[in-house]
């Protein structure tokens, strides 16, 4: 049994355009301030939170569920701030 703090949120895809090369580099900037280990599931698909790359072979377009899972001892505030970010995030092409 683990003791590593885990911490998940369940994301609805809002931006029309869905989440492509912008929000994705934001999101990345923002999961590179903390110590925990950040993923990002759509269906069965796993993806590093830190990688660029990894978060955009997940395609998430409009209306698709992601989940942001954090683990480790800064797991919570990770969780909050990325979900915070992507509730917020407008995307200007809309």
């Amino acid at each position: 049994m683990s003791d590593v703090p885990v911490a998940t949120r369940r994301y609805k895809v809002k931006p029309a355009n869905g989440l492509h090369l912008r929000p994705w580099s934001q999101f990345v900037k923002l999961a590179h301030r903390y110590k925990c280990q950040i993923e990002v599931v759509k269906d069965s698909a796993r993806s590093d939170g830190r990688s660029m790359l990894s978060l955009l072979t997940l395609a998430a377009k409009c209306g698709d569920e992601i989940v942001v899972e954090c683990r480790g001892d800064d797991a919570e505030a990770a969780v909050a701030a990325l979900a915070e970010f992507l509730d917020s995030y407008v995307d200007v092409e809309e």
